[in-house]
């Protein structure tokens, strides 16, 4: 009997798509872990611009850089303090980021239970969006993480700078163009 069911379970699967993995924080965990590098071209935008430039981050390094071609901007992310560098202005600025949204991509193994709060998940097509912020937080500093299913891999992500979402004006989304990235070999 046991047996009837298990091949009636094939062939329903089978009949009507396959069943689809459930989300599971502990998967999303194990794929930021063994993230060891990624290598992008990218696009920026809010409501106002949009620019593009190449995106890296080295998690062995625990550095990020952001070069934009068209804009006089770099920022560069090493030991969790990103420095800023405007080429038109010669300026830089400091700021630490222990506290931001991507802090967690620098991490070499994260907790996602134990440091932030599933908002919403959302799944179209091949896209699935998790949407996170930290725990015991008012939701301030939101992010949407956007990947691909087949296969899984990050594309991009979403900030929200204030809880009330509907100010366009306080997102800025972030695309990955074709990313590579490198996995840590298991």
């Amino acid at each position: 009997m046991k047996k009837c069911f298990l091949l009636l379970v094939f062939l329903i699967s089978e009949v009507f798509g396959k069943v689809e993995k459930k989300f599971n924080l502990e998967d999303l965990e194990n794929y930021f872990d063994n993230i060891k590098q990624i290598e992008s071209e990218f696009t920026e935008k809010n409501i106002k611009k949009k620019y593009h430039g190449k995106f890296f981050l080295n998690k062995t390094r625990k550095n990020m850089e952001m070069t934009y071609t068209d804009r006089p901007l770099k920022i560069t992310v090493k030991n969790y303090e990103a420095e800023m560098y405007d080429s038109k202005l010669e300026e830089h600025t400091k700021i630490p980021v222990h506290s931001s949204p991507l802090a967690f991509l620098l991490k070499n193994k994260i907790n996602l239970k134990k440091e932030v709060k599933v908002i919403d998940l959302s799944e179209n097509n091949n896209i699935l969006e998790i949407k996170l912020c930290k725990k015991n937080s008012d939701e301030n500093g939101a992010i949407t993480l956007k990947f691909s299913k087949n296969p899984f891999k990050l594309i991009g992500w979403k900030i929200f700078e204030d809880k009330n979402y509907n100010f366009e004006d306080k997102i800025t989304e972030f695309s990955l163009i074709n990313p590579s990235i490198q996995m840590k070999k298991l």
